[in-house]
């Protein structure tokens, strides 16, 4: 069985490190020549590829801890068509995804139609995901008019998109405990890297507060990496907690469980500190979910410790209350209500398609009074009003449709999974992770984005791997 399995592997031709010597060679001559900028683009993009070709593993790796650096901007000239607009601007996160996933498709037709191996993949719920994916193009046909190319645009990507990166690509490259000890490896290390750039926010003297400092992302070489506020901050940290939980429970030493742990409670802390409303009450419903069902019994066991604890935490929450009094958040508060109201405004006048997806901060620009108190128009802070005001109903109902079949999956998970009880334990925190993401998008505007997705392709991807599943996919189409 190995001997097939390797001969399997070598049918594959790798480039190996003298072809990318070769293509740098090249570009390097290219650039020293004059040679035009779209064949140095060209050149650029296919030596990503042989990199990728060679190294899947690294590459997906290299997409999870740039998933949620939404501020991670790279800008693509555009001179093929002269129609187009010179550049367009895509974060790293998505060109990493779209490399891997067209190196993926060009691996697996080889393999089937040089090689006769069919490779066994797995798109979970993807129908349902379809369903919602129609609900959000439904908008179109909105009595708002919204422009067609817009809508198509927007379901396309990041609708549709993001099914491809953070629910597809994870469980097709999460085969094994060692697939899944390195992802959450991966994010994990980005979280303590964010989480210390927080950290070291506290220290810098005159970004304060209602009198105190709060945790928030500084960013590195000019550039801000979450792409966001405090806010930003909080939202990645809460679902990377769980995770780095997991990993110390999938962790071979003591030592590696005490570092994961540690890293799980440095980041708790600094999700606190950023003051966030939303990272508050997301970790609330994690130890909530988790206290109600797999940490039952070391609750009752550990009560007077966790009074304790939360009586040392009081003045932590007299901070958070102090903060949420002032008149930075008081003004943020009306902000968001107002928001809303617009949002509901806009679901009332089109209840049944809204007014169009992806338009929400184009229309609420023509709010003038919007503008007259606030400023510049933003996204709806809401994944309900968010949906509601864009998609109407439609999107409202195929969203919901799509979320009781991917609970009714994870509870299938779930119940096969009772009789051992620590893969439960690990898949509960899975899910916790996954909660938390969706309690942060009931007030944030990273709806469409790796930050709720990827938690979720984590868990299916998790199930998957603790059920045992990933037998049914060897050999492996990628060696890792």
């Amino acid at each position: 069985m190995s001997s097939a399995l390797s001969s399997a592997s070598e049918r594959i031709a790798l480039p190996s490190w003298e072809v990318f010597a070769i293509f740098l060679y090249v570009i390097g001559a290219c650039i020293g020549l004059g040679v035009g900028v779209p064949l140095l683009i060209a050149l650029l993009f296919a030596c990503a590829g042989l990199f990728v070709w060679r190294f899947p593993y690294a590459t997906f790796y290299a997409m999870l801890a740039a998933s949620p650096c939404l501020g991670w901007i790279m800008s693509v000239p555009l001179l093929f068509w002269t129609n187009a607009p010179s550049v367009i601007q895509i974060s790293i996160g998505d060109a990493l995804v779209l490399l891997l996933a067209i190196v993926w498709l060009a691996r697996a037709l080889t393999t089937r139609f040089l090689h006769g191996r069919h490779e066994h993949w797995s798109a979970p719920l993807i129908g349902a995901y379809g369903i919602l994916v129609l609900g959000q193009f439904l908008s179109i046909f909105s009595s708002a008019s919204p422009n067609p190319s817009s809508i198509v645009k927007f379901v396309l990507h990041p609708v549709a998109f993001v099914y491809l990166g953070s629910i597809f690509l994870p469980v097709t490259f999460i085969r094994t405990r060692r697939d899944l000890t390195h992802a959450l490896a991966v994010l994990t290390s980005v979280g303590v890297a964010f989480a210390l750039d927080g950290f070291r926010s506290l220290f810098i003297f005159g970004v304060m507060e209602a009198g105190f400092h709060r945790a928030r992302p500084l960013g590195l070489f000019g550039i801000n990496f979450l792409g966001g506020n405090h806010n930003a901050l909080g939202e990645a940290l809460i679902f990377i907690v769980p995770l780095a939980i997991v990993l110390g429970l999938l962790a071979d030493t003591a030592q590696a469980r005490r570092t994961a742990w540690s890293a799980a409670l440095f980041m708790t802390l600094i999700a606190l500190l950023t003051f966030a409303r939303s990272a508050w009450l997301a970790l609330g419903v994690e130890a909530i979910f988790l206290g109600c069902t797999v940490w039952r019994g070391w609750v009752k066991e550990q009560a007077q410790t966790l009074i304790r604890l939360a009586l040392a935490c009081t003045p932590l929450a007299a901070i958070m209350t102090w903060f949420s009094l002032g008149p930075a958040v008081q003004s943020s508060t009306d902000a968001r209500l107002t928001l809303a109201d617009i949002a509901w405004n806009f679901f009332r006048g089109n209840i049944w398609l809204g007014v169009g997806s992806g338009t929400f901060t184009e229309r609420l620009g023509n709010v003038w009074l919007y503008a007259v108190d606030y400023g510049d128009p933003i996204d709806a802070h809401g994944l309900i009003q968010k949906i509601g005001a864009e998609s109407g109903l439609a999107g409202l109902s195929t969203c919901t449709f799509f979320g009781w079949r991917l609970i009714r999956h994870l509870h299938i998970s779930w119940h096969k999974l009772t009789r051992s009880p620590q893969a439960l334990n690990m898949y509960a925190l899975l899910c916790a992770a996954a909660l938390g993401a969706f309690t942060y998008q009931l007030f944030s505007t990273s709806i469409w984005t790796a930050r709720l997705w990827l938690p979720i392709g984590l868990a299916l991807a998790g199930g998957r791997v603790l059920l045992g599943k990933q037998a049914e996919a060897d050999p492996k189409f990628f060696p890792s």
